[in-house]
């Protein structure tokens, strides 16, 4: 019969090589996917509508709040983007999917920067049933603005689509792909003149 402390021995090394083979094995997953700088063409969401639309460009004035005892405050430029898009994210999904955040980024370049890159939409897909009906009709979320006056009229903006396969185990990759299903980013070019906002009489 083998004694207390050598079956607390055998226990103890059995709970600990199990331990370091987990390490292992999230370490070897979280290495994987760094090979992949596109998503693997079995994984890629199926996009079958894309729209997007823009507001009017108005300049608004700064909230008090951030005007910094400005006054009056000043104006910056904004313009509010709506999407409406029917996506099939279950080829992203996996069992080590815990959720999918999905994001719409644009990118453009003005005098004052180089580059800029806001997110105007973001949504998680929590479960399988959501990613394989991901659906938004005229959706709006955040808006583009830039500090300054005359900053974004008659800017090219650039939109992609980035996701980020979040998993329960290792390395969550993110990608980024066109919104519209094939070739590059979807290019806009914002408006030239403004639609005017009337300052609030004090």
């Amino acid at each position: 019969m083998h004694s207390c402390s050598q079956r607390i021995l055998e226990i103890t090394s059995m709970g600990v090589s199990a331990v370091l083979v987990g390490v292992l094995v999230i370490v070897a997953t979280s290495f994987i996917p760094l090979m992949h700088q596109s998503p693997p063409p079995a994984s890629m969401p199926v996009i079958s509508t894309f729209n997007m639309s823009i507001s009017p460009l108005m300049q608004l004035p700064v909230p008090i709040m951030y005007a910094q005892d400005m006054d009056p405050p000043p104006l910056r430029d904004r313009i509010h983007p709506s999407f409406t898009i029917r996506a099939d994210f279950t080829p992203a999904w996996d069992w080590n999917t815990k959720a999918i955040y999905v994001s719409f980024i644009a990118r453009y370049r003005t005098r004052h920067h180089v580059l800029n890159e806001v997110t105007l939409l973001d949504t998680i897909l929590r479960s399988r049933e959501e990613a394989g009906h991901y659906n938004l009709e005229n959706a709006i979320k955040y808006p583009l603005e830039d500090a300054g006056v005359d900053t974004l009229a008659g800017v090219v903006v650039n939109v992609v689509m980035r996701y980020q396969v979040l998993r329960y185990f290792g390395y969550s990759p993110v990608y980024e792909i066109s919104p519209s299903g094939k070739g590059e980013a979807v290019a806009f070019q914002l408006p030239r003149s403004y639609t005017q906002v009337q300052r609030r009489q004090q």
